[in-house]
């Protein structure tokens, strides 16, 4: 059954609270129905006050408008029978691979099957996880099996499986962590944290941190004797539910009903760069990207949640895509996006990077001054246009030329903005008539034109007969703009007048 639990802001927290939160990209085993005790990490009670409302949200919160277009849309889907176990999803190059029943199926980028189920096993499947050589499960009676030759070992049952450089992590909530060798030689170790109820992990770096549930996010570190043990950890007020790496050195954390932190990892600890207040579970987080380009996607229990971390220090809530109840219990990045598992399905979704984004057209893409004699000067126009969805900055305006300047009709440092679907103007001017080649640049807030470079010729050598035209963009009298690309192939007549 899935069902979205009473969750409440960082901001209310008056009366005692207590209720059960799904584990993190977990299967569907007897450690999933636990009722979790909210106890912070030095072991007191968390308060908080409940509410009827089974979608209560905490004071103050309020979801931002939703941005144009379509920034997270549903590419493709493979639907699932009757899965036993509801979290189990795992990378691999072409897709992932989820458990459905009794076996493991591939799905592609596209959340389409992709070819024959990689494995079928005599009993129910908990969890699937892929290292470079090989495929892993753990079934419900507690066996850790390889897929290539059908090795298995005893072990306890998990709730995720994860494969790491010298083996297998396997997350039991509340009962801890095991590990095992990947040769299946020996039973895997399990280790109790303390104070944790392991949720999800993420490889930040050579770091290994964990979600902690009550204990907030933990970097731990894992022996010779494959025991783990808390190196250091970041305390939070409700229990961190899902991990993920943001780079080489930050990690996202889902802080339950209240907050999603970006946190850096600090000499002896962690250190909070940016939070956004967050009113869904967080199942499971992953990001998308890197540095300047980086997104997360959250699995909301009824919804999968698209956040803008371009700015770690100041991360953005950008939409939300519904799933229904198929729902969103687990989520991986891939090379298109991301995979969401459901109940009843996984689905590929593509979060459209321009939809949340500035972006700049730049017209004309050659600025042809003609200057005359008699005025000793001349002047040509550029057009920018703003296509995206965030307003667009313009700054640092560069003529390569000290014969050239530019009318911006901006007081100097200050920064052009173009609003949405809207367009800027300014002015070239050169002084004297004598030919020129130069260079128009400047710096923008677009994510895929941080650095735009436009040429400029001054009295060019006239076209002639035959001669291919320049590209071109002339505003028409509705206030349109038409490019000659938009013409190409037709007979052209252009009147240009002045209206006084």
């Amino acid at each position: 059954m899935i069902f979205r639990p009473t969750l409440l802001s960082a901001r209310r927290r008056s009366a005692a609270l207590l209720f059960a939160l799904p584990l993190s990209g977990a299967a569907c085993s007897d450690h999933a129905d636990e009722s979790v005790s909210d106890v912070s990490a030095n072991g007191d009670a968390t308060t908080g006050e409940t509410s009827d409302e089974p979608d209560a949200k905490g004071s103050g919160f309020q979801r931002p408008e939703p941005y144009p277009g379509d920034p997270l849309a549903i590419a493709g889907q493979t639907p699932l029978a009757a899965p036993l176990s509801l979290g189990a999803l795992t990378a691999t190059a072409q897709g992932a691979l989820t458990t459905d029943g009794m076996q493991v199926l591939a799905v592609n980028v596209d959340g389409k099957p992709d070819g024959a189920p990689v494995l079928t096993a005599p009993e129910a499947l908990l969890a699937v996880a892929r290292n470079d050589d090989d495929v892993y499960v753990v079934t419900r009676s507690g066996m850790w099996r390889r897929a290539s030759d059908g090795k298995e070992v005893a072990g306890p049952r998990v709730n995720a499986l994860h494969a790491a450089d010298s083996g297998l992590i396997g997350l039991l909530g509340r009962a801890g962590i095991a590990v095992a060798d990947a040769a299946l030689d020996v039973e895997p170790t399990t280790t109790v944290l303390a104070g944790s109820v392991v949720r999800d992990l993420a490889f930040v770096g050579d770091a290994l941190v964990i979600a902690g549930g009550p204990a907030g996010v933990q970097r731990v570190v894992i022996g010779p004797d494959r025991a783990v043990t808390v190196e250091t950890s970041y305390a939070t007020a409700l229990p961190v539910t899902a991990v993920a790496a943001l780079g080489a050195d930050h990690v996202v954390a889902v802080e339950a009903g209240a907050s999603i932190q970006v946190l850096a990892l600090a000499q002896g600890g962690f250190e909070k760069v940016g939070s956004l207040e967050h009113d869904g579970p967080g199942l499971d987080v992953a990001v998308l990207g890197d540095g300047d380009t980086s997104l997360a996607v959250i699995a909301d229990t009824d919804r999968a949640t698209l956040v803008d971390l371009r700015d770690p220090a100041a991360p953005r809530w950008v939409a939300s895509q519904t799933l229904g109840t198929n729902g969103a219990l687990s989520v991986i990045a891939t090379s298109a996006g991301v995979l969401v598992r459901g109940a009843s399905a996984v689905t590929a979704l593509t979060p459209a990077l321009d939809a949340i984004a500035s972006a700049i057209a730049v017209e004309p893409a050659l600025i042809q001054i003609e200057a005359l004699a008699d005025l000793d000067a001349g002047a040509s126009g550029v057009l920018m246009r703003n296509p995206g969805a965030l307003p667009l900055e313009l700054t640092e305006i560069i003529l390569s030329d000290p014969r050239l300047t530019a009318n911006t009709g901006q007081d100097e440092g200050e920064a052009i903005v173009v609003e949405p679907g809207d367009v800027a103007f300014f002015e070239i001017r050169v002084a004297g008539t004598a030919p020129l080649e130069a260079t128009l640049s400047f710096k923008t807030n677009a994510v895929d034109a941080p650095n735009v470079s436009v040429p400029v010729q001054v009295n060019p050598a006239r076209l002639k007969q035959g001669d291919l035209a320049p590209p071109f963009t002339l505003v028409g009298t509705e206030g349109e703009l038409v490019t000659i690309g938009e013409l190409m192939g037709s007979v052209i007549h252009a009147k240009l007048f002045n209206a006084y």
